[in-house]
C-alpha cells in the first residue's frame, strides 16, 4: 500500500494534479471514502473467517470483481463485455463449486 501511494504521489506530481485546497467537508469525504469501506470490508472478511473455512472465503472473494462490474453498469454507464460476462460466469460457477463441495463432504463427515 506504501508503495502505490508513492507511486501515485510521484504520477500527481508530473500531471500537476490539484492535491490541496479542498473545502474540509471535501477532506471529510474523502477521509469516510477511504476508512468506512476498508474498515467494513476488513470487520466483514475477519467474521466470516469465525465461521467459514479460509478456503472458501478466499475464493468466495473473488466475487468482489464480479459485483463491482455488475454495479458500475447501472451507476456508472458501463457496458460489459462478452468477455467480462463470461469471466465472470466462471468465477461465480467456481465459488458455487467450492462452495458444493464444501457441503458434500459436510454430508459425508
Amino acid at each position: 500500500m506504501c508503495s502505490s501511494t508513492v507511486v501515485l504521489g510521484i504520477i500527481a506530481m508530473f500531471s500537476r494534479a490539484q492535491l490541496t485546497g479542498f473545502e474540509p467537508h471535501t477532506w471529510w469525504y474523502l477521509v469516510a471514502l477511504g476508512l468506512v469501506p476498508q474498515v467494513l470490508g476488513w470487520l466483514s472478511i475477519n467474521q466470516a473467517l469465525g465461521h467459514i473455512k479460509p478456503t472458501v472465503a478466499s475464493v468466495g472473494l473473488l466475487s468482489q470483481t464480479v459485483f463491482t462490474a455488475l454495479f458500475s453498469a447501472p451507476v456508472l454507464g458501463e457496458m460489459l463485455t462478452f468477455t467480462e460476462i463470461t469471466g465472470g460466469l466462471v468465477v461465480l460457477a467456481g465459488i458455487y463449486l467450492v462452495g458444493r463441495k464444501r457441503k458434500a463432504s459436510a454430508l459425508l463427515d
